[in-house]
């Protein structure tokens, strides 16, 4: 009985880990991975056969299959694995033999939580192997373990097949979660009654997560130049050059900032020429290392954002902290889109002091608010339409839905003076404001009978494919549906994936990726994390979940980060 509770759930665990990549080692699965920048076609390889491990695990399993009478099925499962046998060799029959004793040991004897517990436990072991192997990287320290790396890259890429449907579950989440409530589907994972969020159930200390968050940001903004990595210390991002560019037009005249690339990002090209004035250093070096301080300002906004507009600081610890392993550094780092990512720290800041003077009828933080949200009008324009437009209709739901005038005049003030600056901009200083952006995308959305295409592109060449990570998409579609609609700030986050999904379906790739890079998935993979640990799961499957999800995150980050030189 000791044997089949502990160690037999875990025999099930590794022989169905080792199952998986003899199949994908059978099948040769294609995928597309980014290696330092360069992406090309590979097939799965593992160099090696698994037979002689899988076949020892089958006949441990059948041993004890049989020991509980399932004679009958462990026959047909001889019988029909005799024909692959015939048909396709031996690797192949193995594979498949291994997933029949799987399916029914789970199916008849298996403890499932355990065997799942394990499974988690199995993943996180390796993830931690590749976590002390990236670590030691940039500091010239090359551990024999590569093999684990090259693994995991490929599992990573494998796994992305899934993520363009992932996401269209995500943009279809605000008319799929009424249809899974209607069937049930919430019942599956319910959550304590009297819980808030995750603070309630584990102790989390906001500060601590925090700190984290903000610490590896700075990882993330350094590490592509470690000596060991890139001892040219090249820029890693596709923009560098771009900023350059127009960097070589603003050093002579700092007015031209409002008139080069149509004047849509002035406030950043400033920037840019004050560092240069106050530092003295040459434009490429504050260009590549401007990360250094916008990635921890993003981190902070979210947390900012979240706290005042949710009054929970554990939300707001845990969002800025998954902020911090997500989309907004890889893909940011990748691309250098720092124009975007100082409007996004711009917009959070003011959606913060916007739901705060809401909160607590406070009108100096509208203010504040709106001078953050103009901000982002000389930031980066698309930026600013898209959450513009959210915090639109945000008020049209609020008052005339659900009857609910509390901010009504903060609100209508916000949107009417941000509103006017990016009148002002584009009227009387030419750039390009947010209702132009819109407008000059307008042409763009007649690509919706592309849409699979393009969602694929995105996935998979778009950023080397670092949007594919399933593990946070995962997280962020189960934050999602955990939404609580009847609190103020879960509704305008269901509405900023409803209006963002509107668009995504309607337009080309490049705005695609764009609006997905807009979308704070730290704010729903939190609300994801703490589904978990406030459903009525095992504890020790809770912490193991925990564990996996934060080192796979860290791994995703810091393997990331390492290809892009």
């Amino acid at each position: 009985m000791r044997f089949q509770e502990q160690v037999f759930p875990f025999t099930v665990a590794l022989l169905s880990f080792l199952s998986v990549l003899q199949m994908l080692d059978v099948y040769h699965v294609w995928y597309w991975p980014m290696v330092h920048r360069v992406m090309y076609q590979s097939q799965f390889d593992l160099g090696f056969s698994l037979v002689l491990a899988l076949l020892p695990l089958s006949i441990v399993i059948v041993t004890l299959l049989l020991k509980e009478g399932k004679i009958r099925e462990v026959g047909i499962t001889f019988l029909v694995s005799v024909v692959l046998y015939l048909l396709f060799g031996l690797e192949f029959t193995v594979a498949w033999f291994s997933i029949f004793q799987i399916i029914l040991s789970l199916f008849y004897i298996v403890n499932f939580r355990a065997f799942i517990f394990w499974l988690l436990t199995i993943f996180t072991g390796i993830e931690a192997v590749i976590f002390i192997h990236l670590l030691l990287i940039p500091f010239g320290i090359n551990l024999p373990l590569s093999w684990f790396l090259d693994l995991e890259l490929a599992l990573f890429y494998i796994a992305g097949y899934f993520a363009p449907l992932i996401v269209v579950i995500i943009m279809c989440m605000w008319f799929l979660k009424p249809l899974g409530n209607y069937i049930g589907f919430d019942k599956i994972f319910r959550m304590h009654s009297n819980v808030k969020f995750i603070g309630d159930i584990v102790r989390l200390n906001p500060l601590i997560f925090l700190s984290m968050g903000i610490f590896s940001s700075l990882v993330a903004a350094l590490y592509p130049y470690s000596p060991a990595l890139n001892p040219s210390s090249l820029p890693v991002g596709v923009d560098v050059p771009m900023y350059l560019d127009l960097m070589a037009k603003v050093g002579n005249d700092p007015y031209s900032a409002f008139i080069v690339d149509g004047g849509s990002r002035p406030l950043i090209l400033l920037l840019i020429y004050s560092f240069e004035r106050i530092l003295g250093s040459s434009i490429q070096e504050i260009v590549k290392y401007l990360p250094v301080i916008l990635n921890p300002l993003l981190v902070f906004s979210v947390f900012f954002m979240v706290s005042q507009a949710s009054d929970d600081l554990v939300w707001a610890a845990l969002a800025s902290f998954f902020t911090s392993m997500a989309f907004n550094m890889t893909i940011g780092m990748y691309s250098y889109y720092l124009a975007n990512l100082l409007g996004l720290v711009f917009i959070y800041l003011a959606f913060g002091f916007l739901f705060n003077a809401v909160r607590t009828n406070n009108n100096v933080s509208v203010l504040i608010a709106s001078v953050f949200g103009s901000l982002v009008v000389f930031t980066h324009p698309w930026t600013f339409i898209q959450y513009y437009a959210v915090m639109m209709f945000y008020l049209v739901y609020k008052y005339f839905i659900e009857k609910n005038s509390d901010g009504f005049s903060k609100i209508i003030f916000f949107l009417s003076f941000t509103g006017l600056i990016d009148l002002f901009k584009e009227v009387f200083i030419k750039g390009l404001g947010g209702y132009g952006s819109l407008s000059s995308s307008l042409p763009q959305l007649i690509n919706i009978l592309n849409f699979w295409n393009n969602n694929i592109f995105v996935f998979r060449y778009r950023f080397g494919g670092l949007l594919s990570n399933t593990i946070f998409l995962c997280l962020a579609a189960y934050g999602i549906y955990k939404l609580n609609r009847r609190d103020s700030y879960s509704t305008f986050l269901t509405l900023l994936i409803i209006l963002s999904s509107i668009y995504y379906f309607t337009s080309n790739k490049v705005i695609q990726s764009r609006i997905l890079y807009n979308i704070p998935f730290g704010v729903y993979t939190a609300q994801g994390v703490n589904g978990i640990l406030s459903s009525q799961v095992n504890e020790n499957i809770k912490k193991i979940s925990i564990i996996f999800i934060i080192m796979s995150s860290v791994v995703y980050l810091l393997r990331s980060l390492g290809n892009l030189i």
